[in-house]
């Protein structure tokens, strides 16, 4: 039996927010930020050809929000603000 040869990619320059829809997905779904770009890449480029591009699919990773209604959210009311630092003393 031969061994398929994995290769290695390394992504720069990732913007912090898609970085974490990634993290936030890979925590839904008890995986790894990893396993989640390989699946959205396998996705893009073979896995469903006549399905959504990478971009629709990074779209969509930031579309996914909390599963309640705002209505159902408790708004805490605010307090009395602090008062500010002053940086001109010693």
């Amino acid at each position: 039996m031969t061994k398929k040869k994995l290769r290695t990619i390394q992504i720069r320059n990732v913007d912090p927010h898609l970085h974490h829809a990634l993290r936030l997905r890979a925590a839904r779904d008890d995986s790894s930020v990893e396993a989640v770009a390989r699946e959205i890449l396998r996705d893009a480029v073979g896995g469903r050809i006549d399905g959504p591009g990478l971009l629709t699919l990074v779209d969509h990773a930031f579309d996914e929000g909390p599963d309640v209604e705002e209505n159902e959210l408790d708004i805490p009311t605010r307090g009395t603000m602090r008062p500010l630092p002053d940086f001109h003393e010693p």
